[in-house]
């Protein structure tokens, strides 16, 4: 930990915390309409620990989404699959593909293709499978080497990213360091009731005869597993992110870093402070080509905070980062703002002028209305999926391509294979689908050749519309019944199965197959991509939108009122990993901050300021004076 630091950032000493009232509605603005419920919590349950608005006060979990195709470095058991000792491994030969390194004669393979072998910490061994050109690199005396590939059409980490030219095919780790229902269902139903992440810890606290917390670690380390993504061990949450970190680097598997989870009272300047924390550690030469954008925070309810509010906080947000990083391709991430459940265009004229902003939009139809149009009908190409093809390309082609032209790159951070709300825990526990179709969704065991040729065809129509995408999510877990119970959210499932594409590619052209033609807009101005060595946002936009807000709708008490922060705790440095195989001089200068000119303290409460409860947002005693600190 590098003590005391004081920020060029300058966080202020007189920042209130960001409120946001329960219970009203929010509408996606995409013709479907999110239902909010209090007993209903949308869009898969993921208002998680009871986001009431933008961000709390200390951040638990990173949640990680994948850059580039983890389904093109597929890593799956071999029969073979043996165990032996940490220190050997194998021979095998490399893929067979010209691109493809071969693996070199050493008894550790430290780079191999298609059908190599690779051992793990554990000792075991899987077969590595890549038939698109990819290959990994993992060489323990030189842990940041940056040249592995996923596939043969995707630049290598140390190389420039092309929007416009290269293509953005992912998926999410979800569920993995933030928890939910209906991704883990097993375990959430160990304890009847509970629905979020918060509930599920303090449930397993109590049960020390089970476990205890150890329950949630033992999730960590065998959610996502070594043959997922190459390497994940360890214990607490950043501990797993770094080893993660090392494995996207091995496959080539870019990263973008979502706050997601954020408890309580959406308390905005610790969240800037733990962005900072962040963008610190990712900033550094070591991480920067695998971390290549950090998202503010995960689906913010505008509708309740409203939106001048958030490009207030978006803006000192990215104040904040470019303070560290600086400006221009390579340093530092790209910055990701997500729509907050709202129409794309509602963002149109966001931070003029910044350096590589990103939109993230999230777009579903399984919570909008009941629609029973068949899967197994034609669709205008002549292929089963029938009006759902049309119907994704009408909906986000143009939205989508739009955002591009007015905003700048645009990607889909979260969609999933569903076209309903069917599936167990997908809209809380204890809250069940209302489609009349669901038994037949469900039994994906006996999905028929239609019904697989109908779901994929509606899927890459959604590929194609979006452009830019990370489906949501990876992979599902089974039940207490042992079966996957929400088929349509796991990329791993449809693709093992057959409705999930091997080759995303092939779904270029879908929606102009369909009869709409919304070609992937790919000319954005300089400063979106980081030609601009010296951006400047807009002064009248800055002027616009001052931090801290001049007013919170959904706040209890005018902003004059909430209680403020100060900076003078010790800054947050997160912790770097140990790499004992690789020569000092490779480590010599990681020590988790980036920018040494960064020196504010950390953000700390101030003694006798009456802090609403950071789980419920509510006051014990509410505010009638300003209640500020040094």
């Amino acid at each position: 930990m590098i003590p005391e630091r004081s920020s060029s950032a300058n966080l202020s000493n007189n920042t209130p915390l960001l409120g946001a009232t329960p219970n009203q509605s929010v509408d996606n603005n995409l013709g479907n309409p999110v239902p909010r419920d209090g007993a209903i919590e949308p869009s898969k349950g993921r208002k998680r620990w009871l986001i009431l608005g933008i961000v709390l006060g200390i951040v638990i979990i990173v949640f990680l989404a994948v850059f580039l195709p983890v389904y093109f470095v597929v890593i799956r058991k071999s029969p073979e699959a043996q165990s032996s000792t940490s220190g050997g491994s194998s021979d095998a030969s490399a893929s067979g593909t010209t691109d493809a390194p071969r693996p070199s004669a050493t008894a550790v393979l430290t780079t191999g293709g298609d059908g190599s072998i690779i051992t793990l910490r554990n000792g075991t061994t899987f077969t590595y499978r890549n038939s698109f050109g990819g290959f990994w690199i993992h060489d323990p005396e030189d842990p940041f080497n940056s040249n592995a590939r996923p596939n043969d059409y995707t630049p290598p980490l140390n190389t420039s990213w092309r929007w416009g030219v290269d293509r953005v095919y992912g998926v999410n780790l979800g569920g993995w360091l933030v928890l939910e229902p209906f991704i883990s269902p097993e375990i959430f139903q160990r304890y009847p009731g509970v629905r979020d992440e918060f509930s599920l810890a303090q449930a397993m606290a109590a049960d020390t005869a089970s476990g205890g917390l150890t329950q949630i670690e033992e999730h960590y380390e065998t959610f996502i597993t070594e043959v997922d993504i190459a390497e994940i061990a360890g214990s607490y949450h950043f501990h797993f992110v770094s080893r993660e970190l090392d494995s996207r680097r091995a496959n080539r598997l870019g990263t973008i870093n979502f706050l997601a989870g954020n408890m309580g009272i959406a308390n905005a300047e610790r969240t800037l402070d733990n962005l900072r924390s962040f963008t610190q550690f990712i900033s550094q030469p070591e991480y920067r080509d695998v971390v290549v954008a950090i998202g503010l925070v995960n689906e913010p309810l505008a509708g309740q905070i409203g939106l001048d509010p958030l490009h207030s906080f978006n803006l000192r947000a990215y104040d904040i980062i470019r303070s560290v990083t600086g400006f221009g391709e390579g340093n530092g991430p790209y910055i990701a703002v997500q729509d907050g459940l709202q129409n794309l265009g509602r963002w149109d004229g966001i931070l003029p002028g910044g350096d590589r902003v990103i939109m993230d939009g999230h777009a579903y139809f399984a919570f909008g209305d009941v629609n029973p149009s068949p899967m197994v009908a034609l669709a205008e190409d002549g292929l089963p999926g029938g009006t759902w093809p049309a119907q994704a390309c009408r909906a986000w082609g143009t939205e989508f391509n739009e955002s591009r032209t007015n905003i700048g790159p645009t990607v889909s951070g979260e969609f999933s294979g569903a076209p309903n709300d069917c599936g167990l825990f997908i809209r809380s526990v204890g809250v069940d689908s209302f489609h009349p179709q669901c038994a037949e969704y469900n039994d994906w065991e006996n999905y028929n050749a239609t019904m697989k040729a109908g779901l994929q065809n509606w899927i890459m129509a959604s590929f194609d519309a979006f452009g830019d995408f990370f489906f949501w999510t990876w992979k599902i877990g089974p039940s207490q019944a042992g079966r996957v119970e929400a088929p349509l959210w796991s990329y791993k499932l449809g693709l093992d199965n057959g409705w999930i594409p091997r080759d995303p590619r092939d779904s270029v052209g879908k929606c102009a197959a369909v009869g709409i033609n919304t070609p992937v807009e790919g000319t954005f101005a300089a400063f979106r991509t980081g030609a601009v060595p010296s951006p400047t946002i807009d002064a009248a936009y800055s002027a616009q939108y001052p931090w801290p807000p001049t007013s919170i709708p959904s706040a209890d008490v005018p902003v004059s009122l909430l209680p403020t922060f100060t900076n003078t705790a010790a800054a947050m440095t997160l912790p770097v990993p140990t790499y004992t195989s690789a020569p000092a001089s490779a480590t010599a200068n990681l020590d988790g901050w980036f920018n040494d000119n960064d020196s504010t303290g950390g953000i700390v409460t101030v003694a006798g300021c009456p802090y609403p409860n950071v789980y419920t947002a509510t006051f014990a005693t509410v505010p009638t004076a300003p209640c500020t600190g040094p």
